[in-house]
């Protein structure tokens, strides 16, 4: 009976030390159960009993509180608090129970409701802007914990990308840059238009670009740049054949004038000449033109254009082109090619450098009758005399041949071939002189 009571005592003892303390040892020590070796036929003193059974009472308090803190993980992370059920009845009304998620069995987890989470994210700006994500501190952050502002308790923190993440994306950010937008969240207003795929980093990282009607403000504003050639753009953006120049461009600072070199300048009035040729100025495009802009007659940019003079201009001019086109002149420019000269005194409508371009009129040369004319009334064609000297030709080169002919003997015989051994008489004739001479056949005697 004194056992009983002894036994009782100390179990009382050990259950109501601080559990906490006991669950600061370490884990891996094995429970030792010290014990004072019994005498064989002696029965144990209540002393050694109540020591072999503290050991093993503390050592499994210590097992099952880290097992009950890794079962809790579920309600943790999920910002909940695991209680009993007295405790889980008495839930707030933005909070629910949930079994299943504590390691203690007997232990309710008790959650925030959707509703309480949607609260938090509505207040997660903060952090979206830093392009974070709000999650428990006890969890893994892939960059750092911020000081951006999340909802809900305070272990409910922004994990951020560090700095040097963030200076890697501005690398990628050149072509909003180029536009004149600026590289921001996308939950960040924007008085233009969001463009994707233009700058670095996450998704939610969005070119914000001016609007259309800013960019027409701003251009209504840069004639001391467009008076200097120049063209408004952003800095970032390679300046050709020139240099940037701050102060002639309106809107952000980063909105520059790019100016061609003096020297690019001076070499295009030289290469404009089919814009000078037609009357025209080159200008820059936009100015008003009284005419119809042409593109590709004057050199430099593309927004330098040729300004021609409108068509009922130039029908206007040649109502006076008569003294001109009346002697057989064409009004021209003085800086197209004249075949003949100008002649002042020949007036042609428009502007002075629109000019008569005369060939004067020489006596013609004097012709053969007949030469060179193909009709019938003006002589002989060129046909009848090539047909002439053709036959003269042919008469000359038979007269040569007789002439050959004549002079070889073949033309010049008056004998009679008689035979008579051998001998050909002459004329019928006899005779003892006996001659020999050349035959266009062979060679024979005659007598």
């Amino acid at each position: 009976m004194v056992r009983i009571v002894v036994l009782s005592l100390l179990l009382t003892c050990v259950l109501s030390q601080d559990v906490t303390t006991a669950s600061h040892r370490n884990q891996s020590t094995s429970t030792t159960e010290t014990t004072t070796p019994a005498v064989i036929d002696e029965e144990p003193s209540p002393t050694q009993i109540a020591t072999t059974t503290t050991e093993s009472v503390t050592s499994s308090a210590i097992i099952m509180t880290t097992q009950s803190v890794q079962k809790d993980v579920l309600c943790i992370n999920a910002y909940g608090s695991c209680l009993t059920k007295d405790e889980g009845d008495k839930c707030a009304e933005d909070h629910s129970a949930a079994p299943g998620m504590c390691g203690n069995p007997q232990l309710i987890c008790c959650i925030p409701s959707q509703k309480t989470e949607k609260s938090w994210i509505e207040s997660d700006g903060g952090c979206k802007l830093e392009y974070g994500v709000c999650q428990i501190d006890t969890s893994a952050c892939d960059g750092v914990f911020d000081v951006a502002q999340c909802g809900g308790p305070n272990h409910r923190r922004c994990c951020s990308p560090n700095e040097d993440t963030k200076l890697s994306w501005l690398k990628d950010d050149e072509s909003c840059l180029q536009g004149l937008g600026g590289c921001q969240h996308s939950s960040t207003p924007c008085e233009g238009v969001y463009q994707s795929g233009t700058c670095g980093g996450p998704s939610t990282r969005m070119c914000c670009l001016p609007s259309s009607n800013q960019q027409v403000d701003w251009r209504a504003h840069d004639s001391g740049c467009d008076a200097k050639w120049g063209v408004c753009q952003a800095d970032h953006s390679p300046c050709t054949s020139g240099s940037y120049v701050t102060g002639l461009c309106a809107g952000p600072e980063v909105r520059k004038c790019c100016v061609p070199s003096e020297a690019t300048i001076d070499q295009w009035p030289n290469l404009d000449l089919n814009c000078v040729t037609s009357y025209g100025e080159c200008q820059r495009v936009g100015i008003p033109c009284n005419g119809t802009t042409q593109a590709d007659l004057c050199q430099g940019p593309d927004y330098r254009v040729c300004c021609p003079p409108s068509d009922e201009t130039i029908t206007s001019w040649k109502a006076g082109d008569s003294p001109c086109t009346s002697s057989g002149g064409t009004c021209q420019h003085t800086s197209s090619i004249c075949n003949g000269l100008y002649d002042v005194t020949k007036d042609c409508g428009g502007p002075a450098e629109r000019q008569c371009c005369w060939k004067p009129i020489t006596d013609p040369p004097k012709q053969i009758p007949g030469a060179g004319s193909s009709d019938p009334a003006q002589g002989v064609s060129k046909a009848t005399v090539f047909m002439i000297l053709t036959g003269l030709v042919v008469v000359v080169s038979l007269a040569l041949l007789v002439i050959f002919l004549w002079k070889r003997g073949c033309l010049n015989r008056s004998y009679k071939r008689v035979k008579d051994d051998g001998w050909y008489l002459r004329n019928n004739a006899e005779t003892d002189e006996s001659v020999n001479l050349t035959s266009c056949d062979d060679r024979v005697n005659y007598a």
